[in-house]
């Protein structure tokens, strides 16, 4: 009986100081528990108001060269293309696909809504896209056959959200250039931070190392981008901030 008390005891002792070790543990580490709450916060807010940044709408419209229209000549010229029109936007944020997905040549005049576009006279269909993430170059076409608005068939024109490679390559180029106008683009009013763009490939473009090198604080978030030709890609941004 005096062995069964006695191991009793030394059990209750071993679990009271067991429990003032966890104390002990956590009142050490509470601080530092805070610091990376505190940080995952200010992560979470940077990465949003830099995906809202890099984000802009998108809209796209099909256009369909009615089968009864013989086709001359290396370029065609569509009349009243009203749903491009009405975006307001110029031709440096125009984009011109044909049925293969391939690039084509343009040239968009907003006065009468015409959109001139390379053919090989054969392409019957032209998918337009419009956005101020595209950062496209106009071309001089001239003697394009004209497709008058009763000889095509415009579909529906759709408009999303989209991340565009090219507002992050123009992010990351005014990161090292003027990294307080950035700042005050996107919306982060105090807190450092840096972001590196992850493509589907796995290449990695960074905004630069900073000459911090502890405390760093890092969150990777997983996005759909647009690449260049306006191809969907998956990637990732990788937000960075420090103390």
């Amino acid at each position: 009986m005096k062995n069964k008390t006695g191991s009793h005891v030394g059990v209750i002792i071993s679990f009271a100081v067991f429990i003032t070790f966890l104390i002990f543990l956590f009142l050490i580490l509470k601080p530092a528990l805070e610091v990376n709450e505190e940080k995952e916060a200010t992560l979470n807010n940077m990465g949003t108001l830099l995906l809202e940044y890099l984000n802009s709408e998108l809209t796209t419209a099909s256009i369909q060269i009615n089968r009864n229209v013989g086709l001359s000549g290396n370029c065609v010229g569509f009349n009243q293309v009203d749903s491009i029109n009405v975006t307001g936007l110029g031709g440096n944020n125009i984009f011109v696909k044909n049925s293969t997905n391939s690039k084509m040549k343009f040239d968009w005049q907003p006065t009468g809504a015409k959109l001139l576009a390379e053919n090989n006279g054969v392409n019957r269909f032209f998918k337009v896209y419009a956005s101020e993430g595209i950062n496209s170059q106009e071309n001089v076409l001239s003697g394009c056959q004209s497709i008058p608005k009763s000889s095509y068939t415009a579909g529906i024109a759709k408009t999303e959200d989209g991340i565009f490679e090219q507002k992050i390559l123009a992010a990351i180029q005014l990161y090292k250039t003027n990294y307080t106008a950035l700042k005050q683009n996107i919306g982060i009013s105090s807190g450092e931070f840096g972001f590196d763009f992850v493509y589907n490939n796995g290449t990695i473009l960074s905004t630069g190392e900073t000459n911090q090198k502890t405390n760093i604080f890092a969150k990777e978030i997983p996005v759909n981008y647009l690449d260049t030709s306006l191809n969907s890609n998956a990637g990732s941004i990788i937000i960075k901030t420090w103390q």
